[in-house]
């Protein structure tokens, strides 16, 4: 994944700007009621994941970046 060297760096001010987390984050919540998990497929730097691991037993997540699990792990 040498492609994603040093992007991942600056991944969240670029994707910040297109992608409303919040608003995202609120309807997961709504949807997952109850449920005790949570599973993030690429999850980039855990952004949405640093909003939603809070609200769930166990949360997991999934990149195919090293370097963006680095930072992910870095939030949480």
């Amino acid at each position: 994944m040498d492609s994603y060297l040093g992007f991942s760096t600056i991944y969240d001010e670029l994707i910040k700007e297109d992608i409303n987390y919040e608003e995202i984050a609120d309807f997961i919540l709504k949807e997952s009621r109850g449920t005790k998990g949570y599973l993030d497929l690429g999850c980039g730097t855990g952004i949405l994941a640093s909003l939603l691991g809070k609200h769930f037993d166990e949360t997991y997540l999934v990149d195919q970046s090293s370097d963006m699990l680095t930072l992910a792990e870095e939030k949480l």
